[in-house]
């Protein structure tokens, strides 16, 4: 997830970014943060199947 964002930061500097790349940002971010808040078993095993 850090990787994610500081490769998009950097990159923005140097130029504009398409909005899938953004996107993507949002999902691993979203995605990332459910798995690592709760701890739940069940989530971690139905995420793969979602995404």
């Amino acid at each position: 997830m850090a990787a994610t964002v500081l490769a998009d930061g950097t990159d923005l500097r140097y130029r504009p970014q398409a909005r899938a790349m953004h996107a993507y940002l949002v999902l691993i971010l979203l995605f990332g943060t459910l798995t690592l808040v709760p701890h739940d078993d069940r989530f971690i095993k139905w995420k793969p199947t979602v995404l």
